[in-house]
């Protein structure tokens, strides 16, 4: 993505309700794309993501993003890059769904 086009959406978003953004077809395409990408780091990376294998409901443990979806799709970071081993962790569920996407770059999308 373009950084024009991510600055257009992201101002474009920015004075949109909260909840439309979610709605949006070029962000649902890009969260989609990062699931894949991420699934596929998680596979081949699993020994360093998640060592002693505590992902899943049992263990209320999720895969998080360190730089949340939210934040690459506005900076107009790839799919690739955001669902990379790199951005990957493994934290408590409640937690992760605690966080949320409070970086600035994310603030025009809370």
């Amino acid at each position: 993505m373009a950084r024009v086009g991510t600055a257009v959406l992201a101002m474009a978003l920015s004075v949109a309700p909260a909840a439309s953004w979610a709605k949006d077809p070029a962000y649902a395409a890009y969260r989609a794309e990062v699931r894949k990408h991420t699934e596929k780091s998680y596979t081949a990376n699993k020994a360093l993501i998640d060592p002693s294998g505590e992902r899943g409901k049992a263990s209320g443990k999720d895969l998080d993003h360190i730089k949340p979806v939210k934040q690459c799709f506005l900076t107009g970071q790839s799919a690739s890059s955001c669902g990379a081993a790199s951005n990957l962790r493994v934290i408590d569920a409640g937690k992760n769904r605690s966080e949320g996407c409070r970086a600035a770059g994310c603030r025009t999308l809370n």
